[in-house]
């Protein structure tokens, strides 16, 4: 991914590669730190390395005799400091969220299709938890139980995201009349299924 897998396999692939930094050079504008030679090749600052999206950044090898190959690689995060579009600002996302919550104990209502999915999924996962309890699986039994009350949860905060993102027009806001649709049920049980167990991933609904 950094695009330098062959160089940090090696210390002598990556003396190789950048061997205008070592031996008897520090990293330009990096003086090395002496204390510091005997842990780290070739010093503490490591290599200058520029990744492929062209920005810079440093390797180095920490010595670690645990290691069958007595190092461990290490590079360090390159910052990439960008101007964040005025859509994407942080501030006017809380808002919106906060203002469309504004009313204390303010309910998020399904949609009628979105309260049939749910119906659906209640139904389904109930019985297949009665099923996997019936076998001694009481873990899996409870977490399917569990599961229409999460699926419901989420399927809520995937529509208040979507209001943080800036999803809706500002009368769609102003109205505050979005509910929870099958769309987000359904993202919503996609999700249980990555997160939480692999038994629902057998319910066909």
């Amino acid at each position: 991914m950094l695009g330098v897998a062959k160089e940090a396999q090696s210390t002598e692939a990556a003396r190789a590669e950048w061997q205008d930094t070592w031996p008897g050079q520090s990293p330009p504008g990096l003086p090395a730190t002496q204390e510091f030679k005997a842990d780290f090749i070739p010093s503490e600052e490591g290599y200058p390395v520029r990744l492929l999206d062209g920005i810079m950044s440093r390797l180095r090898f920490r010595r670690d005799a645990a290691e069958a190959t007595g190092f461990v690689p290490e590079w360090r995060v390159a910052n990439r400091s960008f101007a964040i579009p005025p859509e994407f600002e942080l501030a006017p996302a809380v808002k919106r969220v906060t203002d469309y919550f504004g009313t204390p104990h303010m309910n998020l209502e399904f949609s009628e299709d979105a309260a049939q999915w749910h119906r659906s999924f209640q139904g389904g996962l109930n019985v297949q938890s009665h099923v996997a309890r019936e076998k001694g699986d009481t873990m899996s039994g409870a977490r399917m139980g569990a599961a229409p009350w999460q699926i419901g949860v989420l399927s809520g905060c995937l529509l208040a995201f979507e209001i943080f993102a800036g999803l809706y027009s500002h009368e769609q806001l102003e109205a505050r009349s979005l509910r929870i649709t099958a769309d987000h049920l359904k993202m919503a049980f996609a999700l249980i299924k990555i997160v939480s167990f692999s038994v629902v991933s057998n319910l066909h609904l």
